[in-house]
């Protein structure tokens, strides 16, 4: 006799790199936008190493920032 099936699919396809394209800065925010990624429902934000957000469109807003505190900013797309 056979077993029970058993139905697995494969991973799909990673999503694209995408590139953050341009931003804008306050004194105590920075708004950035970045590439969307054919096939991403949603992308991680990461700012200064922590994750920040997830969002499903293709800008953030990372505020109540210390004036004059310099930030680095990562985005990553996920299916």
């Amino acid at each position: 006799d056979w077993c029970v099936v058993l139905t697995v699919s494969s991973l799909p396809e990673p999503p694209g790199r995408t590139n953050i394209s341009d931003y804008y800065a306050t004194s105590n925010s920075i708004q950035f936008w970045w590439e969307p990624v054919v096939g991403a429902v949603s992308y991680d934000i990461e700012a200064d190493g922590a994750l920040l957000a997830n969002v499903t469109d293709i800008t953030c807003i990372h505020e109540a920032l210390q004036t004059g505190t310099a930030h680095q900013y990562r985005v990553r797309a996920r299916t």
